[in-house]
């Protein structure tokens, strides 16, 4: 009976942290349409006068003059390949609540072009799609993962976290699959 309450905590414990991280997201990702309207004028007029090259953009971040460039990856789909995308080191995080720890190396499935354009935006942000996956692998409880869905459940939050990360650089979700080719909790 307690093995039965104890595996319905975790599962409920998973369940929740999916739904805050995709509501999270949600919430990053939505907002008012109209608040950079100055900016998004000036935009447009950036793009008809030419300044702009076709595969870059202004994205406002702040009211006012501020804004950053964002690279947008607009290559023919048939120029495209699936590569897997690695980090040079395993991560490594403490189980929440626990003695233990999890060590796990990480391969992001992406489509990149030959050039390896995406590939080098990842290269950039490395440390916070790090972060972001060593926040979701420190409140992992132990109970969680003797569940049979767990390591699924974790790979969704894991793209979701990625792609949280990418896509505000590049417009889109680019992440399209997570796995593990190394995986040990001890």
């Amino acid at each position: 009976m307690a093995n039965s309450k104890l595996g319905s905590v975790a599962y409920l414990m998973i369940t929740l942290m999916i739904l805050l991280t995709v509501g999270a997201v949600y919430a990053v990702n939505t907002g008012d349409e109209n608040f950079f309207a100055e900016n998004r004028i000036a935009l447009a007029e950036q793009k008809m006068n030419g300044e702009l090259s076709d595969n870059k953009s202004i994205v406002p971040v702040a009211e006012g003059e501020i804004s950053v460039i964002k690279l947008t990856i607009d290559a023919d789909p048939e120029d495209l390949k699936e590569i897997y995308y690695t980090f040079d080191e395993p991560l490594i995080a403490n189980v929440q609540e626990s003695k233990k720890y999890i060590k796990e190396a990480v391969g992001l499935l992406i489509e990149d072009t030959e050039e390896g354009e995406l590939s080098k935006v990842f290269d950039e942000h490395t440390f916070a799609l790090r972060n972001a996956f060593l926040d979701i692998l420190s409140y992992q409880p132990e109970a969680a993962m003797l569940l049979p869905e767990w390591r699924d459940e974790l790979r969704l939050s894991m793209k979701v976290a990625a792609n949280s990360v990418i896509e505000p650089r590049t417009g889109s979700s680019e992440v399209k699959g997570v796995f593990f080719s190394e995986f040990v909790v001890q």
